[in-house]
């Protein structure tokens, strides 16, 4: 008798054709991340599916402008777009406001520290701010507001 249980995951990786890759965090007590990261070999198959809702992606004939907000895990469909520019060789200006609980939080950490170029990244620390920088509050939500065009407006909510 087979099991299933199913968990919704963003892609994190640049389409190459050849691979896909998932960003898994580990849940304490979950039924399937600590499967995933740490039983999961490979030969393992797995059954996927496409998005569920809506989806949108960036790709390199896009030149303005991109603003990304991610929340914690919310991080990881932008970084798919981070790593498609980068890919690209695209100079488009990418900024990236991520907020987390604290430091210790951050996914994709050593990529995103190092930086690329055109890519200007500010974190929003809610619980504990890292002993380096001030955590800058200056974002709102209110894109629309203060005059972004709503359609140009794109948001990925999951829970």
């Amino acid at each position: 008798m087979c099991c299933s249980t199913q968990r919704s995951y963003s892609i994190a990786s640049a389409p190459n054709g050849r691979s896909l890759e998932l960003t898994v965090q580990r849940t304490r007590g979950g039924e399937v991340s600590p499967y995933l990261a740490d039983e999961l070999v490979p030969g393992d198959q797995l059954e996927l599916r496409g998005p569920v809702g809506g989806w949108f992606v960036w790709t390199q004939q896009l030149t303005e402008p991109v603003l990304l907000i991610a929340g914690a895990s919310g991080l990881v469909p932008l970084m798919c777009m981070v790593r498609t520019r980068a890919a690209a060789g695209s100079r488009a200006p990418f900024r990236l406001l991520y907020a987390l609980r604290r430091p210790s939080d951050m996914l994709d950490s050593a990529e995103l520290l190092e930086g690329a170029p055109g890519l200007d990244t500010t974190y929003l620390y809610s619980r504990q701010a890292p002993r380096t920088h001030r955590a800058r509050r200056d974002a709102s939500p209110r894109l629309v507001l203060l005059g972004h065009a709503p359609e140009r407006v794109r948001t990925e909510r999951f829970g």
